[in-house]
C-alpha cells in the first residue's frame, strides 16, 4: 500500500511483537495488533454525511486470530450505510478506539454529530466523546439491549415462564412511546422486580445498569430521529463475509485487508451509478411502499377529532391499540425534505404515533390516509420527487477514479490512443499518393523523434538461490477470552401486550400471564 502514495489509506499500523512509540509515549503494549483504514473516498463521505448519524461497531470471524474488525458507518441521503473507517485490532478497550478516532480526527476534523450509536458497551461513547466531544443523542443498539436483557436472565429464579414474563414486560417497557407513561411504568417495574425474591437480583442489575439511562434505550427519548438499531453496520457485516469473503472463515487476515479495500472501491462506483441514474433512495421508497398500504385504510375507519387536525385510526394488527395522528405544519417546499407529491404533504406536514413514524421517520400509511381523504391531492404530478445528481459530487468521484491506483493511466497513452486510431484509419480508408507521401513524411519525422536519444531499457533479470526458501508470512495469535450464553424467548404477542400493559396501569399491581404456548401434542 506505500506504493499508492497520496492515495494509502493506512492511518496507522503496528504489528505484533513490535514495538509503538508515538511522540515519546508508547499506546499499545508489544504483542498487540492494530491496522487503522481510510480511503480518499471514505474521508469525502464523512465530511458529507458525518454530522447526522454514526454508528459504531465490531465483527469477529474475519480470521483466525481473533483480530476484532472495528467499523465507523455514516447513512447517505439514500438511506445506506456507508463504512468511512476500518480498524482491526486484538484489543476492544477504550484505549485502541481513542487512539482509533484520533486518526480520523487527524484526517477529517472534528465531527460534531447528531446520533452516535453504539452496542452497550461504554467503550466506543467515551473514546468518541474524549475525541470528537459531546453529541446530541446517545443511542444503544435496540438489538444488543435485547441481547443483553436475554443473557442477564439467568439472574432469575423460578422457571422460564417468570423469565419470560420479565421479559415480555420490559419490552413493552422498551416500546413505550410516552415520556410520562415510560416514567411511571418504569417506577413500577422496578418496584415488582425487586419485591419478589426471585426477580430481585434482576432487578438490581436492570435498576444500576438501565434505569438511571433510558434516554439511551427507550423509544419515547429517540422520537423522529430516523435510526433504532444498527442494522447499517450489521447490513454491512454480512456483505463482507458471505460476498467479499464467500461465507468462509478466513484464517489469513490480507485477504480480509482486501476485502475492505475491493467493498471500499465498489462503494465509491456504487455511489456514481445512483447519482448519475437519478435512483430513488431508500427512504422515497418507503414512501412508496406506505402511500400503496394506505389504500387498505377506509374513510370509515378515520376518526376526526378537532377540526381536520387531529385524526384516529385504530391499529389493524391491533384492535385495541389507536394511532393518533395531528396535522402540524405546511407542507415544506426544501428540495432535500421527504415529501409525497401524490398526497401534496411532506414528512413535517403530520405526526403519527406509530412507530413506522415516530421511530423510523418514515411518512407512514396512516398519514397518507388521512392526507388522502382530508387534503386537496394533485393527481396530475409525479408520485415522488428526485433529486437532481449533484453534478459536482460526480466530477469529484470520476477524479477519484481517475487517479486511483487500479486505474492509473500509463504516461504514454494519449500517444498509444492515437496510434490506434491511425491503424484503424489505415485500414479501413483510401488515400490519394499525394496524401500517402505527406502521411509517411510526417509519421517519418514522429519517428524521428520518438528515436531521439531513445534507448530501450530492459529490466536485470535478478539472480534467485532457487535453494532458498521463500519468506514465510506473517504469523499472529489470538488474544481473545471466549465465552458464549443462549437464551431463547420470543417477544410479546399482541394478546400479552395489551395483559401487561392492563396489570401495569391496574391499581390492585397485578399482572396476567396470557399463556399461549401449545403444551399437547396427539399422535
Amino acid at each position: 500500500m506505500k506504493m499508492l502514495e497520496t492515495q494509502c489509506p493506512v492511518l496507522y499500523y503496528k504489528g505484533q511483537d513490535e514495538n509503538d512509540w508515538i511522540g515519546e509515549e508508547e499506546i499499545l503494549s508489544k504483542h498487540d495488533f492494530a491496522l487503522i483504514l481510510m480511503t480518499k473516498f471514505q474521508q469525502e463521505t464523512l465530511q458529507k454525511f458525518g454530522r447526522d448519524k454514526i454508528c459504531v461497531d465490531g465483527t469477529h470471524g474475519t480470521n483466525a486470530y481473533d483480530i476484532q474488525l472495528y467499523s465507523v458507518v455514516t447513512v447517505d441521503e439514500f438511506g445506506s450505510g456507508c463504512p468511512v473507517a476500518f480498524c482491526l485490532s486484538n484489543r476492544s478497550d477504550e484505549l485502541i478506539f481513542k487512539l482509533f478516532f484520533e486518526k480520523i480526527k487527524l484526517n477529517v476534523g472534528v465531527i460534531d454529530c447528531k446520533v452516535f450509536m453504539t452496542d452497550d458497551a461504554p467503550a466506543f461513547y467515551n473514546a468518541w466523546v474524549a475525541t470528537m466531544g459531546p453529541v446530541e443523542h446517545r443511542l444503544l443498539c435496540t438489538w444488543h439491549v435485547d441481547k443483553n436483557w436475554r443473557q442477564n436472565l439467568s439472574k432469575i429464579s423460578g422457571g422460564s415462564e417468570k423469565k419470560s414474563l420479565v421479559y415480555k414486560t420490559l419490552r413493552i417497557l422498551l416500546q413505550t412511546i410516552s415520556v410520562e407513561e415510560f416514567k411511571n411504568n418504569l417506577q413500577n417495574v422496578i418496584i415488582d422486580l425487586k419485591q419478589d425474591k426471585d426477580t430481585s437480583t434482576f432487578g438490581a442489575y436492570f435498576e444500576k445498569y438501565y434505569s438511571k439511562r433510558p434516554e439511551c434505550w427507550a423509544y419515547c427519548y429517540r422520537l423522529r430521529l430516523g435510526i433504532n438499531t444498527n442494522m447499517y453496520l450489521e447490513s454491512f457485516h454480512k456483505v463482507l463475509k458471505h460476498i467479499y469473503l464467500e461465507g468462509k472463515r478466513v484464517k489469513r487476515l490480507d485477504k480480509t485487508i482486501n476485502a475492505l479495500m475491493k467493498y471500499s472501491r465498489d462503494t465509491l462506483y456504487k455511489r456514481l451509478i445512483k447519482l448519475s441514474k437519478n435512483i430513488p433512495t431508500e427512504k422515497v421508497q418507503r414512501v412508496r411502499q406506505s402511500h400503496n398500504s394506505s389504500k387498505s385504510i377506509k374513510l370509515e375507519q378515520i376518526q376526526i377529532v378537532e377540526n381536520k387536525n387531529v385524526y384516529i385510526i385504530k391499529s389493524l394488527s391491533n384492535p385495541s391499540q389507536q394511532h393518533y395522528i395531528i396535522k402540524t405544519d405546511e407542507t415544506c417546499t426544501h428540495s432535500s425534505c421527504l415529501t409525497c407529491k401524490k398526497c401534496n404533504i411532506c414528512i413535517h406536514t403530520f405526526h403519527c404515533s406509530c412507530i413506522d413514524n415516530i421511530i423510523k421517520a418514515n411518512i407512514c400509511k396512516h398519514i397518507h390516509a388521512c392526507a388522502r381523504e382530508f387534503i386537496s391531492l394533485d393527481d396530475n404530478t409525479e408520485n415522488f420527487v428526485f433529486q437532481d445528481s449533484n453534478m459536482t459530487e460526480q466530477k469529484v468521484l470520476m477524479d477519484m477514479v481517475a487517479t486511483s491506483s487500479h486505474h492509473k493511466a500509463h504516461k504514454n497513452q494519449t500517444i498509444i490512443s492515437q496510434t490506434e486510431i491511425i491503424l484503424g484509419l489505415s485500414t479501413t480508408s483510401e488515400y490519394s499518393n499525394e496524401k500517402l507521401q505527406k502521411i509517411e513524411k510526417k509519421l517519418a519525422e514522429v519517428i524521428a523523434i520518438m528515436n531521439e536519444g531513445g534507448q530501450t531499457h530492459l529490466k536485470a533479470v535478478e539472480e534467485v538461490n532457487v535453494q532458498k526458501k521463500i519468506y514465510p508470512q506473517l504469523r499472529l495469535y489470538s488474544t481473545k477470552k471466549k465465552s458464549s450464553i443462549k437464551t431463547s424467548i420470543e417477544k410479546p404477542s399482541v394478546n400479552e401486550v395489551n395483559a401487561i400493559i392492563s396489570g401495569l396501569n391496574d391499581d390492585n399491581n397485578e399482572t396476567i400471564n396470557v399463556h399461549n404456548v401449545f403444551d399437547h401434542s396427539y399422535s
